[in-house]
This record gives C-alpha cells, sequence and structure tokens, in this order.
C-alpha cells in the first residue's frame, strides 16, 4: 500500500470522530442556565445537650442512627444523673419544623433555647418535618447512665456453714445453678475420691450452707448440668475404670432438684474417651451432650458425646486438638448467647506442661475457636487454675488469677482493673489467691469461695461483694 493511499484511508476513517469531537467542544461553550433542585431532608445530622446541673451532659457524644432512628450516647452518664432543663442544640438541613416530646407531650423552649425535659425517664422523641408536612421523620433519644462502677468492688466477708475438710484436696470446681439463683455444686478431688456438695445461699443476710451430697470413685472429671425440664440436673461423669487412665467411663446420672436421684442412669465405655471438657443442652433437646477430648492412635480430637433419648450415648469425632488448647487447671464458662450454649474455657496448662492465656470458644463440642487478642490487651499467663466468670446483666468477663482482676466486654480485649479496688483484701491482693470457685448472682453479686494462697494453704471463708454505686460516698 502507497504512502498516498494509507494517508486516505487514515483521514476517512477518523473524520467522523473529530467532527463529533468539534459539536462537543462548541456544544460546551454554549450560554446555557443548569436548573438544580433543592434538597429537602428531614434528617438530625447534629445532636447536642447542655446541663448547669450536669457539666458531663455537655461533653457526652451523641450518635445519630438514621435508619433506626435512635439518638444515643454510648458511654453512659453517672449512676442517676438527673436533668430537668437543658440547653438543646440540633443541626438540620432548610428550615424544619422541630418538635421535642417527652412522654408523648410536646416541650417549647423558652429563654436562649432552653427546654424543660423533667420525666425524660419516661421516653423523649423528637419529630422533624419539612415547611410543607409531606415529609416527616421521628427519632427516639435514650439516654444512658451508668448503674455502677464496673472497675470497683466492695467486698464483705459472709459466713458460711459446713465447709469442707480440705485435707487432701488437689483440685476443686463448682458449677452453678441456672435454674435457681442460689444452688450450686462444690467438687474437691482427692485422689481416686470427688466430694460434692450442695451450695445454697438463700440472701445477702444468711449464711452460705454447704451439705454433702455424693461420694464419686475413680471419677476422674465430673460435669453438672441442667435440663431443660427445671425439676432435673445432670450429672456427666468421666470415671477411671481400675485407677486406669486408658479406659474411661462416661456415665450420665439425673438428680432432681440437686440431691434426689431419678430413674435414669446411662453408660458407654469407650477406651479412646480421654478427658470430659463441658456439657450443655442443645437448642430444643432435653437430655444434655458433653463436650470431650478423644485419643485416638496417639492422637488427641475434640469430640462430642450425646444422650440419645435418654438411653444411649453416642460420641462423634470433631477437629484435631492443637498444642496450645489448655487441658488442665482451666478456668470453664457456660452462657446463653443468641439462645444457644456457648462453652468457653481460658488459662490452665496444655499437654505439653506449659500454662497459657488464650480463651477457648465452642458451641459444637467438635471444634474450638481461639479469640484472637492483641497482645498488649491479652490475658496475662499466670501460673495455678483462674476463675473465668460472666455477668449477664452487666454483658461482662472476669478472670481471677493470683492477684490480677481482669475485665472484658467479649473475651478478646482485656482491661487489667486497680487490685485495690477490685479485690478483696489481705492475699487476694498481696501474695494472690489461687483456684477459688466462684459466681454471680443477680444484682451483680460476685461470690468468691475457698482457693489456695500462695503457700498452698486451702482457706474456708467466702467473700461477697458488688460494684460500688458512683451515687455512693
Amino acid at each position: 500500500m502507497t504512502a498516498c493511499r494509507y494517508m486516505k484511508r487514515l483521514l476517512w476513517n477518523t473524520l467522523p470522530a473529530l467532527l463529533a469531537l468539534m459539536l462537543l467542544a462548541t456544544g460546551c461553550f454554549e450560554d446555557k442556565k443548569v436548573t438544580t433542585n433543592n434538597v429537602v431532608s428531614v434528617q438530625i445530622t447534629a445532636f447536642k445537650m447542655e446541663s448547669k446541673n450536669l457539666p458531663e451532659l455537655g461533653k457526652t457524644f451523641f450518635s445519630i442512627d438514621h435508619r433506626s432512628g435512635r439518638i444515643y450516647n454510648a458511654v453512659p452518664l453517672p449512676y442517676k444523673s438527673s436533668f430537668d432543663t437543658v440547653k438543646l442544640t440540633l443541626s438540620v438541613y432548610g428550615k424544619n419544623n422541630i418538635k421535642v416530646l417527652v412522654g408523648g407531650e410536646e416541650r417549647t423552649s423558652f429563654g436562649t433555647d432552653s427546654i424543660k425535659l423533667a420525666g425524660w425517664e419516661k421516653g423523649m422523641e423528637i419529630v422533624v418535618s419539612d415547611k410543607d408536612s409531606t415529609m416527616t421523620k421521628r427519632y427516639r433519644v435514650e439516654i444512658n447512665r451508668y448503674e455502677f462502677d464496673p472497675e470497683t468492688f466492695v467486698w464483705e466477708r459472709a459466713d458460711a456453714l459446713g465447709f469442707p475438710d480440705m485435707s487432701g484436696v488437689a483440685q476443686v470446681d463448682y458449677f452453678p445453678s441456672f435454674q435457681a439463683d442460689n444452688e450450686g455444686r462444690y467438687l474437691c478431688y482427692k485422689g481416686d475420691r470427688t466430694d460434692v456438695y450442695s451450695v445454697s445461699y438463700p440472701n445477702r443476710n444468711t449464711p452460705i450452707v454447704l451439705e454433702p451430697a455424693e461420694g464419686l470413685l475413680h471419677a476422674k472429671d465430673v460435669v453438672y448440668i441442667e435440663g431443660s425440664d427445671a425439676d432435673y440436673r445432670y450429672a456427666l461423669i468421666n470415671e477411671a475404670q481400675n485407677g486406669s487412665a486408658e479406659k474411661l467411663t462416661l456415665s450420665l446420672s439425673a438428680w432432681k432438684q440437686f440431691g434426689e436421684s431419678a430413674a435414669l442412669s446411662v453408660e458407654v465405655k469407650d477406651p479412646s474417651l480421654y478427658k470430659l471438657i463441658g456439657g450443655f443442652i442443645k437448642p430444643g433437646e432435653r437430655y444434655p451432650s458433653a463436650a470431650v477430648i478423644l485419643r485416638q492412635k496417639g492422637s488427641l480430637y475434640f469430640g462430642l458425646a450425646s444422650v440419645v433419648n435418654g438411653n444411649a450415648i453416642t460420641i462423634k469425632r470433631g477437629e484435631p486438638v492443637p498444642q496450645a488448647f489448655p487441658m488442665e487447671s482451666y478456668g470453664r464458662l457456660l452462657r446463653t448467647q443468641a439462645n444457644y450454649p456457648l462453652l468457653l474455657v481460658a488459662g490452665g496448662k496444655t499437654m505439653q506442661g506449659t500454662y497459657v492465656a488464650g480463651v477457648w470458644s465452642t458451641t459444637t463440642g467438635l471444634d474450638w475457636l481461639c479469640l484472637d487478642r492483641p497482645q498488649e490487651q491479652a490475658l496475662p499467663v499466670m501460673e495455678g487454675q483462674p476463675l473465668f466468670l460472666y455477668d449477664s446483666e452487666a454483658d461482662s468477663y472476669y478472670y481471677i488469677a493470683g492477684n490480677k482482676m481482669l475485665s472484658s466486654k467479649d473475651a478478646v480485649i482485656w482491661h487489667e482493673m486497680n487490685r485495690e479496688l477490685a479485690l478483696p483484701e489481705g492475699d487476694f491482693r498481696e501474695g494472690g489467691r489461687f483456684a477459688p470457685v466462684g459466681w454471680i448472682a443477680p444484682g451483680h453479686r460476685m461470690w468468691l469461695l475457698g482457693g489456695k494462697t500462695s503457700q498452698g494453704e486451702w482457706k474456708q471463708e467466702v467473700w461477697r461483694g458488688f460494684p460500688k454505686i458512683y451515687a455512693q460516698p
């Protein structure tokens, strides 16, 4: 192809594009009027309240959730914060109409943007509408206040009757009742024998009573768990046969009201059954299941032992057990999350004898998740068995090990509390108290029972603590 013919074809192919570009450029310089629509919105973009009677109110940030129509302060105000008159500052688009409703009644402003909000505890709403009242949006204002100081506990010694002789006790455990707020089971492991005591504490003004309940022989691990039927509580017993840890039996027995024996006893003999971690009841089922560890061909696996129809136990193998998973001396916790049982363990000692500080959780028993945490906000590695508790009313976890007490909202990020403000006096704050058992009763009441000193002495005492109220002197 000659150069001349090539240039003609190139010009022919590019000519339409050049013409279109010229037309577009001409249009860009034409004098045209641009029409814009006025934006109409009834959203609140900022919210602030100030009160001379409550300086903290002016420093409080309020979040605005437009989708749910909710205005709230994520960081609560002090305990029993009170105010009647405030300066209310709202930011909205344009000249919208604003109404403030308290308990369904409209409140009008006076003075310099001041408004009376007496009775706001009954409910407060802000209604925003455009000038034509064609668009309206309602916001519910939630003012959150602290009920207590989560960093400070007030402790007092509680009387106890029937505290057992702790001679020869190697390890202890405790299982609170979920059906009754003032009952539980206290276990003392003594070699090939385990003594079980029922614990009752009717109210704050009466002593805690410990009474012998059962004596179990060759019980390697014991877990108490309640059934969905409030009349029955179950005991899962991992029993070493003839003192051999290689051949184990998982026995299920039912107690009515934690004492009266019921007509139920199911057993399964499985040489692979190595350890019983905890028990729970699946939603919609009456009989319990046990999270276990199986040993098969020299390897360890998570497993689930389930009671079927009250007359059989099936065992299912799950994921391999990681080396970092604790095998003894851990703190165990069972709670409900989204109407489903959540079993957690924290701290403890691995199969290799190394103390760890991780938190593990499971809903199935077949696989366990190690909750990741930033190193600077992790649990400390402590020797001895920790106490792992959960306050359902405050949605807070507590971890007590030695002379340290930590708290967390998610069991991932932990905050170490001031031991002088958080722990009972004496060796709890000094040398440390190891392997205490405890529970949290309604009203954020924390109970601590027994435990060993740093010299290995078991203490026969009970402490009762509650968070300090902000208004308390």
